[in-house]
């Protein structure tokens, strides 16, 4: 079973566009543009910094396989980067001793800044959900975000599950010399990785 998550665009104000773009306006996704980045086994850590708890929608879709109920956030892109900017040096503070978030940061919203520009970002991580007790990573984030929103250390804590990201080693460059396994782990828990649509870091 695939554990991906996506970050995916649209010019629409709609979740898993892949689905929702056929069946609401008779267009088809175009991966190749409209998915940001993705993931495996985790929901990376500047994806959380995007949504809060009231971006998310839940739908039902219409699969071969039967109907298929998902939530998920969705924000205006420029809302959401307008958070982690906001949100930047709180977020850094929770890691003050891995420093370095900064570069991080700036490389993800370049990223998301990149032509093609879609109105609306979301997060697609129903493949992860299936992996636990069901409805378990929703609340966590959901959680977690509030926490985010509130400055409440304890949202760490929820940062560091949703992500497996390793706190005990220094956040560095993929170009910095002797990184370890763990250090392209952390990397990537940090800042997703490309898909088809190309990244400055993949």
């Amino acid at each position: 079973m695939s554990n991906n998550t996506f970050l995916c665009g649209s010019d629409y104000k709609i979740i898993y566009p892949a689905f929702s773009q056929k069946i609401k306006y008779s267009e088809i996704y175009n991966s190749d543009e409209q998915t940001y980045l993705e993931s495996a086994g985790c929901i990376p850590l500047l994806w959380i910094l995007l949504f809060k708890s009231e971006d998310f929608v839940t739908e039902t879709f219409i699969t071969e396989e039967g109907n298929v109920t998902v939530s998920a956030p969705v924000v205006e892109r420029e809302i959401a980067i307008s958070r982690i900017r906001k949100d930047e040096e709180f977020v850094k503070s929770l890691f003050n001793d891995n420093g370095n978030l900064s570069y991080y940061i700036d490389l993800f919203v370049n990223h998301l800044e990149s032509n093609p520009k879609f109105k609306y970002i979301s997060l697609e991580l129903q493949e992860i959900e299936w992996l636990y007790e069901e409805g378990y990573i929703l609340e966590l984030l959901k959680t977690t975000l509030n926490q985010l929103n509130n400055h409440d250390i304890k949202g760490k804590e929820g940062l560091i599950e949703l992500t497996t990201v390793l706190i005990d080693r220094e956040f560095r460059k993929l170009t910095d010399e002797g990184n370890e396994i763990q250090d392209f782990w952390n990397f990537f828990r940090i800042m997703g990785d490309g898909f088809i649509r190309e990244t400055e870091w993949s």
